[in-house]
């Protein structure tokens, strides 16, 4: 038989949600999120626990952001080349329109003041600047937040088999996966106390997103399945791709059997 795909090394993550803004509408349910999707990556797809950086409301300032990915993830004593990083946001996210006509996307911290954007909350560039500074080879951001102003490559494509995950793992990719479009707003209320996004992206986790069946989840099918379970349920229209300098690999979630 063909040896099985490679497994990464390790899994990082780091979870961020905050519904207490300083200058922004509250949003009900970004920490009930962030807690599932932990809960999620660590029982299902067995991410240490002590390598899941949790920051909830007061701790979700973009300092403390940005020290988890652009300094603790970007030392490679801790992250190493064949490691892999999933990014989650819940939060507010806001697109500003550029003097060139262009748009430049932020995703909000808690204490970020609605005049002071450039300076106080997180824009696609930072993204991509802490993006090539972490060693790891596959990096996914997912964002329950609506704002446009990212350019995204083409993501992959949704083909399965032992041949093609090893092919993508070996790979480097950075990929984003974000709940909407600059004039859509985040529908909160979704079944179980998450947004509708996250609600999906959870029962996409759960195993309703590998339709291949090869108990792999790559992130475009993730997206394949999250994208119309959204839109259809919501006024948001997910957007997925690859940030500039991606070179055709694929973030792989391995389905653990319940017998583990």
């Amino acid at each position: 038989p063909p040896a099985p795909a490679p497994s990464f090394i390790d899994s990082w993550a780091v979870v961020v949600a905050t519904h207490k803004y300083k200058s922004c509408p509250r949003l009900a349910y970004p920490v009930n999120d962030a807690r599932g999707m932990k809960e999620l990556l660590i029982s299902k797809y067995h991410f240490k626990p002590e390598n899941v950086f949790l920051l909830l409301d007061e701790d979700a300032t973009r300092e403390k952001i940005l020290n988890v990915l652009g300094d603790k993830l970007a030392d490679p004593a801790r992250v190493k080349k064949d490691d892999r990083v999933l990014v989650f946001f819940a939060g507010h996210g806001v697109t500003r329109r550029l003097p060139s006509g262009k748009s430049l996307g932020y995703l909000v911290p808690v204490d970020a003041d609605q005049a002071s954007y450039q300076s106080q909350a997180i824009s696609m560039t930072n993204f991509q600047d802490v993006s090539e500074a972490i060693p790891a080879k596959h990096i996914l951001f997912v964002t329950d937040a609506c704002y446009s102003g990212v350019a995204l490559t083409r993501g992959g494509g949704t083909s399965s088999g032992l041949a093609y995950l090893r092919e993508v793992r070996r790979r480097t990719v950075r990929q984003v996966l974000t709940a909407g479009g600059a004039d859509q707003e985040v529908a909160d209320g979704g079944p179980s106390g998450h947004s509708i996004f996250t609600w999906a992206l959870m029962q996409g986790l759960e195993g309703k997103a590998g339709l291949s069946g090869d108990g792999f989840i790559t992130a475009s099918e993730l997206a394949a399945y999250v994208g119309p379970t959204v839109s259809s349920l919501s006024r948001q229209t997910p957007a997925f791709g690859n940030l500039v300098g991606s070179e055709g690999g694929e973030f792989v979630f391995e389905l653990k059997h319940e017998s583990e």
